[in-house]
């Protein structure tokens, strides 16, 4: 990926009102957590991949709730 490519994410995030956020955490731990939550296949827990884009739409998940109640 270019440094174009990263600016242009960059900044569709921001219009978006995304941001990274980069955290240390222990990988077995979330991974175990996605599992029992239902995000995150068992057979796709060494798959770091997998174990991202499941992080991240259990990070959705509850903001999604969040703002149905709110309506």
């Amino acid at each position: 990926m270019s440094a174009a490519d990263r600016m242009r994410r960059y900044r569709e995030r921001q219009r978006n009102g995304r941001r990274p956020l980069l955290i240390d955490v222990d990988e077995v731990a979330v991974a175990e957590y996605l599992i029992a939550a239902g995000f995150l296949p068992p057979c796709k827990a060494e798959d770091r991949n997998a174990i991202r884009t499941a992080a991240e739409s259990s990070a959705r998940f509850p903001a999604g709730l969040i703002l149905a109640d709110a309506a």
